[in-house]
């Protein structure tokens, strides 16, 4: 699954629009990177 196709399932899922989803996954994705640069680790 690549991008595209993630945000289409949260429009789908979360019953938001577009842009919402893209600026969502956008922020969890860099908010993930941000902790794996600060050494963090993932459950």
């Amino acid at each position: 699954m690549n991008k595209s196709e993630l945000v289409g399932e949260i429009v789908d899922r979360a019953d938001i629009g577009k842009a919402k989803a893209e600026a969502a996954l956008n922020a969890a994705i860099d908010a993930i990177t941000q902790e794996l640069k600060a050494g963090a680790l993932l459950p």
